[in-house]
C-alpha cells in the first residue's frame, strides 16, 4: 500500500476547531475507541487528555496504523515508533509534512532532552525554519502551533515510512492528469468497507493520480482490472484501493436489505440515515459538490468538513427524480441519493 503524507495532513486539518467546549472532540475519541485492537485495552473517557488519541485517530481514519501506531500515551508512542524503526531523537531534524512531533515541556534546552514527553502533534508544513503543527487537545481543541526547528521543548519525531511521497513537501503537484491503462483482467464484486468511503482515481497510486470521485461505504462495485492492491471499479471508470473493500461472495448482488422502495413527496421533511455526498444533479454521473457550495445550514451539518451531510440531518424535499431503479432527492444544498441500489438512505 502506498501511504500519503497529504492524506494525514488533510485529515488533521479536517478536525481543526473540534473542541471540548461543545463536545465536538468526542467524534475523535470515538474513532480511537472504536478501533480494534484497542491499545492496551483502555477505552478513553471524553475527559481524558487526548493529544495522542488525536494522532491515533488520524492514523485510523486514513487506514495508516501500520506506519503510525495507535496509543493514548505520549511516552508509549515513542516506544512504538522505536519498534517500527521510525523514531528520530535529534531535535535539530528538519521534519516533513506528516511527521509526528513530540514535546517535553520541562526541556531546558541544555544537552539532549531525554525526558518524558508531555504532548504530541502532526507536522502540517515547514516554511524556512518554522514548523506548523496541528495538535489535538491544544487548549482543549484541535489547533495549530508554530515552533522553530531545534526549538526548546522538542523531544523528538516519529517519522512514518510513507511510500512514494516526496520528502519535505506537502504539495500534491506531482499528480498525473493521465489515465492508467495497465492492470490484469479480473471479474468480481467488492463492497466498500470503510466508514469514510473510498476515493476513485485515474490510476492505482494516490500520489500519482488525482481523485475525481468517491464511493460511499456499503456500496458494491465490479472490479474488472487489478494492479497490486488496487482495482478498477467498472461503474465509476476509475481505480480504488482494495484495502478498504471486502470481496463479495460469488452469486451475491450485495443488496443486503429487503427494504421496500420509498415514495418521497415534494415539501415533506426527511432524515438522512447515513452520511451522504451532495451532487449537482440526480445521479452518480454528476459532480460531487464542494463544501463551499453547500448552504450555510448544509455546512453546519457537515461536522467533519468532508462536504457530506451527516447522518441525522433533516432535509426538505424540493424535487424527486428517478435514475433507473434509484431515487434522488433535491434538498437545499443539492441532490442526494434517497434510495440507491436497493437501500434506503433517506427516511
Amino acid at each position: 500500500m502506498s501511504y500519503s503524507r497529504n492524506a494525514v495532513v488533510k485529515q488533521a486539518k479536517a478536525w481543526i476547531g473540534c473542541k471540548e467546549a461543545d463536545g465536538s472532540h468526542k467524534k475523535i475519541i470515538d474513532v480511537y475507541n472504536n478501533h480494534n485492537p484497542l491499545a492496551r485495552g483502555y477505552k478513553m473517557k471524553y475527559t481524558d487528555s487526548w493529544c495522542a488519541a488525536f494522532v491515533s485517530a488520524v492514523s485510523i481514519k486514513c487506514g495508516y496504523t501500520a506506519i503510525i501506531p495507535t496509543e493514548c500515551s505520549c511516552p508509549q508512542m515513542i516506544e512504538l515508533f522505536k519498534d517500527l524503526g521510525e523514531w528520530v531523537e535529534n531535535d535539530a531534524y528538519k521534519p516533513n509534512a506528516g511527521d509526528i512531533i513530540l514535546y517535553d515541556w520541562n526541556d531546558s534546552g541544555s544537552g539532549d532532552n531525554a525526558g518524558t514527553p508531555d504532548h504530541i502533534g502532526i507536522v502540517e508544513k515547514v516554511s524556512g525554519n518554522t514548523i506548523t503543527v496541528i495538535e489535538g487537545n491544544k487548549g482543549d481543541a484541535v489547533a495549530r502551533r508554530e515552533i522553530k526547528v531545534n526549538g526548546v521543548t522538542i523531544r523528538g519525531y516519529g517519522v512514518p515510512k510513507y511510500g512514494g511521497s516526496s520528502t519535505g513537501s506537502s504539495s500534491s503537484s506531482g499528480t498525473s492528469s493521465g489515465t492508467y491503462s495497465g492492470g490484469k483482467s479480473a471479474n468480481y464484486k467488492v463492497k466498500i468497507n470503510t466508514p469514510s468511503g473510498v476515493n476513485v482515481r485515474k490510476g492505482p497510486d494516490e500520489d500519482k493520480y488525482a481523485k475525481f470521485d468517491a464511493i460511499e461505504n456499503g456500496k458494491t462495485v465490479t472490479i474488472t482490472k487489478v494492479s497490486e492492491n488496487w482495482g478498477y471499479a467498472k461503474e465509476y471508470g476509475g481505480w480504488i484501493c482494495l484495502d478498504y473493500t471486502k470481496k463479495v461472495t460469488s452469486g451475491s448482488n450485495s443488496s443486503s436489505s429487503g427494504s421496500s422502495k420509498p415514495s418521497y413527496k415534494v415539501g415533506n421533511t426527511y432524515t438522512l440515515q447515513v452520511e451522504l455526498k451532495v451532487r449537482t444533479g440526480a445521479g452518480t454521473n454528476y459532480r460531487v459538490k464542494k463544501r463551499s457550495e453547500l448552504t450555510a445550514d448544509g455546512r453546519n451539518h457537515d461536522k467533519d468538513g468532508d462536504a457530506c451531510l451527516d447522518p441525522g440531518t433533516r432535509i426538505t424535499c424540493l424535487q424527486v427524480k428517478n435514475a433507473g431503479s434509484d431515487i434522488w432527492i433535491k434538498c437545499p444544498s443539492g441532490w442526494i441519493a434517497g434510495y440507491y441500489q436497493g437501500k434506503v438512505y433517506v427516511k
